[in-house]
């Protein structure tokens, strides 16, 4: 019984050393052919790079120029100085994105330098990233004589 018993063992072992070296030597693929999980950051002022873009997850670096909220209510849109990409944003999110800028996201946006993260999308003509999320928005530098604080409350 006692040999039976070594048997099964030195079995297992031997299975299992040669799961783990058949592991160790299997082919990895190189670093530079995985996808990286990070967006680019992209200047809103780089025509060209936004145009490349178009329809990628990325990062929009610029001072918002302007940023306010329809007279319906209903959407934020804001625009990047000298640059053609636009942020949007739905009512639904108003009190949390006003809750994390500050009391009023857009007079916080309007001047700021800022990292607008999500989807880059053509809409009407426009490039866009609509935002989602009090996370997509990090203000880099508040619009002068403002307080706001760098990255959104959670």
């Amino acid at each position: 019984m006692k040999m039976t018993w070594f048997v099964a063992f030195a079995v297992v072992i031997c299975g299992s050393l040669a799961s783990v070296r058949a592991a160790d030597e299997a082919p990895s693929a190189p670093a530079s052919s995985q996808p990286s999980s990070a967006p680019s950051v992209v200047q809103a002022t780089d025509a060209d790079a936004i145009k490349s873009a178009t329809n990628s997850d990325v990062i929009v670096e610029g001072v918002i120029e302007s940023a306010a909220w329809s007279s319906s209510g209903k959407v934020m849109n804001g625009k990047f100085k000298d640059s053609d990409v636009r942020v949007a944003a739905f009512s639904r999110i108003k009190d949390k994105l006003d809750q994390a800028f500050s009391g009023d996201v857009a007079k916080t946006l309007t001047g700021a330098k800022v990292r607008i993260k999500g989807k880059l999308a053509d809409f009407k003509g426009h490039p866009e990233i609509m935002v989602n999320q009090t996370t997509q928005i990090t203000i880099l530098e508040p619009a002068s004589g403002d307080s706001a604080t760098s990255k959104p409350a959670k």
